[in-house]
């Protein structure tokens, strides 16, 4: 071996040269899970304007309340916390990934459902609350084994 072969074999070339890639394998990511909790946390407190009357105490105003929050469940409670999930994946952060997604689809599948019953059932007496009320009940198992 002459000394370039020996140059190119050094040790400490290689360490440097890994170095300079770190910066490319270990990309800096920001926190989403501000945005996953905000998402969470103002889709239901627009929920709760229904519920606590404070959007209006006819049956007009709660209704339309409701009908304004569906799609905020969707993009803003569903969609954003979905990105949050993604973006936790980036950031190894396990436990964060599963709740933002999980909750994502549950308010993307939440507001998907209330659409469709809404637009294509011409009856929504043939609507089973039961199966609204299990997909709660689960959602609460879920939300109890994250605790």
């Amino acid at each position: 071996m002459d000394s370039n072969e020996t140059e190119d074999f050094n040790i400490e070339n290689k360490l440097e040269q890994i170095k300079t890639l770190e910066s490319l394998l270990h990309l800096k990511v920001p926190n989403p899970a501000p945005l996953g909790l905000f998402s969470f946390g103002l889709t239901t407190a627009l929920f709760q304007m229904k519920h606590s009357r404070l959007a209006g105490v006819e049956r007009s105003d709660m209704h339309s309340a409701e009908k304004f929050a569906w799609g905020f469940a969707i993009f803003y409670g569903g969609l954003l916390q979905f990105v949050a999930g993604l973006g936790e994946i980036r950031r190894n952060n396990v436990f964060e990934y599963t709740a933002f997604l999980s909750y994502g689809g549950f308010w993307l599948s939440y507001g998907t459902s209330e659409i469709l019953i809404n637009v294509f059932s011409a009856d929504t007496s043939d609507v089973n609350p039961r199966a609204e009320q299990a997909m709660f009940i689960l959602m609460g198992i879920f939300t109890l084994v994250l605790w």
